[in-house]
Order: structure tokens, then C-alpha cells, then sequence
């Protein structure tokens, strides 16, 4: 989890940072990031405040401290010269699709989630060749359309061992049915585990969804280090 991301999942240093952000001292860091990041969205901040002073903050207040939080985590990032090459990439990818600004920002900020709970990772480590492997596989995940996919599903299904056609097709419309309902986007543990499920216990499903996972890495729309955590999750 990145560590701007994890300090500002607290409702009550938000509280605070947003407080402070309104005196006459100006906020460095993360604090000034997540500043930023609430006044560009009022909406959101809202939101946010609107939990303050209750017994419980609510669902919505908690929502919107995670998107402000995942958007602090991305400024932050970008303004590191370790991320700054990688992040703007991705965004130019994410341009080339036809995202706005806002919209890169969002997705940018949903890897950030990811990484940080869709993954056995520590809670108070950020996984950075992960999200670096992540941020790399992007431009060829956008750059798929459902003719791509749907070549790539025959040829997968064409490559299957003699009499699981069958099984491969369905394991792998039913992963991208679970990863890829709103488009291309980064296959998580969490898709694979749905997929398997809905499989049902089919003799060969964890054979034939890992083979999948492997094409998918061939055709590097999935990473090394993704693709081991995709294959546990088949354990």
C-alpha cells in the first residue's frame, strides 16, 4: 500500500489535513497532495466532511476517502522522479484511448487500490515492481478491441488439448467476462477465484484458467509477477 494512500484511508487525519489546508500555513508533502487533490474535487470533499461529528462517518464518507486518498497517492507519485517516466506513459496511453484528463486520474488511482488490496501484499509495503509491471501492461490492454479478443480467445481455444476445447473456451470467456465486463484492464486474483467459481467443479478448470493466464502473459497483457499471483490464487 503506498504510504500516502494508507495515511490518508484515516477519516480523521483527512479531517485534519482539511482543516489545516484552510489556515495561513501552507502543507508540504502528502498533506499537501491530498489538499490539492479535495479542492480540485469539492464534490468528494464534501462528502468526506460530511461524515465529521457523527457516531459513524457512513459508507459514502468512507468512499469518497478512498478515491481522495488513491488521487493523492497518484500526485504524489507523479511528482517523484522514480514514477514520473512510467506514470506519464501510462497516461499518454490512457490519452491515446480517448480518456480525459479526469478520467486518467481516476484509473491511475484504481491501480492504486489495487495494489493495495487486490494482493497478499503487507499492508505497510508498497509493491513497487508490481505496480511498475502493472503500469507496463497498460498500453496493451487499451490497445485490445473485441475482434483482438475474440482471436485471441479462438486461438486459445484452437492450441487446447484434444477434447477440452470446450472447457479451455469456457474458462477463459469466464475470466474475461469477470475482468473485462468494463474493458481491458488488469486481471486481479479476485476475477480468477469468480471465474473458478462460476466454473463450478468442472474436472480441469484451475488446468485449463492457468493455461489461459499463461497465454495472457505470453501475449504480455499479463506480467511475471502478476501471473504467479494469479496462479496462486488457483491453489
Amino acid at each position: 500500500m503506498h504510504p500516502t494512500f494508507a495515511q490518508y484511508l484515516d477519516l480523521h487525519v483527512a479531517w485534519e489535513t482539511l482543516e489545516l489546508a484552510g489556515g495561513d500555513e501552507p502543507l508540504e508533502g502528502p498533506a499537501a497532495d491530498f489538499a490539492a487533490v479535495a479542492s480540485a474535487h469539492p464534490e468528494v470533499q464534501a462528502a468526506v466532511l460530511a461524515g465529521k461529528g457523527r457516531a459513524q462517518a457512513g459508507e459514502q464518507a468512507e468512499q469518497a476517502l478512498v478515491l481522495l486518498a488513491a488521487l493523492s497517492a497518484v500526485r504524489t507519485l507523479e511528482r517523484t522522479v522514480r514514477w514520473e517516466t512510467p506514470l506519464q506513459a501510462t497516461r499518454e496511453a490512457l490519452y491515446r484511448a480517448g480518456a480525459t484528463e479526469e478520467e486518467a486520474s481516476a484509473f491511475l488511482a484504481k491501480l492504486v487500490v489495487e495494489e493495495a488490496f487486490a494482493f497478499e501484499t503487507p499492508a505497510d509495503s508498497f509493491d513497487e515492481a508490481l505496480f511498475e509491471e502493472t503500469l507496463a501492461s497498460i498500453p496493451a490492454l487499451l490497445g485490445l478491441d473485441e475482434s483482438s479478443v475474440a482471436a485471441l480467445l479462438e486461438s486459445f481455444v484452437k492450441a487446447a488439448p484434444a477434447r477440452k476445447g470446450t472447457l479451455y473456451r469456457d474458462a477463459a470467456k469466464g475470466l474475461l467476462e469477470q475482468a473485462w465486463a468494463d474493458g481491458a484492464e488488469p486481471i486481479a486474483p479476485e476475477h480468477v477465484q469468480a471465474a473458478r467459481e462460476a466454473l463450478g467443479k468442472r474436472a480441469g478448470t484451475a488446468e485449463a484458467l492457468k493455461a489461459f493466464i499463461a497465454r495472457l502473459a505470453q501475449e504480455e497483457l499479463v506480467g511475471p509477477l502478476r501471473r504467479k499471483a494469479l496462479e496462486a490464487a488457483l491453489v
